[in-house]
């Protein structure tokens, strides 16, 4: 440091060692320095109090439970000890109970006499909640919350590719609601986002978790039932969506919505590509309303 003069080696060392731990006590990435066998030897503030690591911590679950998730350690550890460093992100749930995520770096270090590990941990959770938002944003719709066409299209693609693999069936519903252009035109587009918004919700519920929903576009849904569809059971599916449909939506002060739907739906031809499949259905959907017209 510029101004300051001292003679010996001594106090050079202990200022080294003094701005070094100034330094890592005032960090806001957690430190850690760890012996080989994994037994702490370090550990800074932001370390204790944002990660939690402890050497109770280290002691309950393993030395290297630093390393976040689980099924890293075995390759990460191994990586530090034959390359002497290791890099990677991970998520964490820290004392808090939340699900943080971190990058961290470790690797190997001469401190006198005795190798150790060095760790730093560095908070990424807003970076990664950015990214998981804008993931969001770009398969989602703005206004139910429902994957969107997109969405859809990669889902469908994954499914069949699955039941080429398996030799699965795979259905697929579409659905369109009927007379709701009346109701922007009648009450505006704000309460037609409402009625949107409600039905969506309603269709979710009718759905396994392995099955697909998805605003396809304007007032139209489409489904993707994988592996054991068939006739009875898409045609069971559209029953129930027709039910829930047909339930008037409720509007302030007092009023109420009632809306149908023309339900179409198809299953899969072997080797039949996503969008045929989607046509088919589309065309039994449109065959549908033509027999419902005379009641809508």
């Amino acid at each position: 440091m510029v101004g300051i003069e001292r003679e010996g080696g001594d106090f050079a060392e202990s200022l080294a060692a003094a701005c070094y731990k100034l330094l890592a006590e005032s960090s806001s990435d957690g430190l850690l320095v760890q012996a080989l066998d994994g037994s702490l030897l370090y550990v800074n503030p932001a370390c204790r109090e944002q990660w939690g690591i402890t050497e109770q911590l280290l002691e309950s679950h393993g030395p290297w439970c630093w390393v976040g998730e689980r099924a890293l350690i075995p390759a990460k550890i191994d990586q530090l000890f034959r390359q002497g460093q290791t890099r990677f992100e991970s998520s964490w749930i820290p004392g808090s109970g939340t699900v943080a995520y971190q990058e961290a770096f470790a690797c190997l270090a001469d401190i006198g006499d005795e190798r150790v590990v060095l760790v730093a941990l560095h908070d990424i959770s807003k970076r990664v909640e950015n990214e998981q938002r804008i993931e969001h944003l770009a398969y989602h719709d703005d206004l139910t919350g429902l994957p969107n066409r997109a969405a859809l299209n990669k889902a469908l693609e994954k499914t069949l590719a699955a039941a080429d693999r398996y030799g699965d069936q795979v259905g697929l519903i579409f659905l369109d609601l009927n007379g709701f252009k009346p109701i922007n035109d009648s009450y505006g587009h704000i309460i037609g986002d409402r009625v949107l918004q409600e039905i969506a919700s309603r269709l979710g519920s009718c759905f396994r978790e392995t099955d697909t929903i998805a605003r396809y576009g304007g007032d139209e849904f489409v489904a993707v039932i994988p592996r054991f569809a068939t006739s009875a059971a898409l045609m069971a599916i559209a029953g129930k969506l027709q039910d829930v449909i047909s339930r008037p939506v409720k509007m302030p002060p007092d009023d109420e919505i009632t809306i149908r739907a023309s339900i179409g739906y198809a299953i899969r031809e072997p080797g039949e590509s996503a969008e045929s499949l989607i046509s088919r259905a589309d065309t039994h959907m449109y065959g549908m309303r033509k027999k419902l017209m005379p009641r809508l």
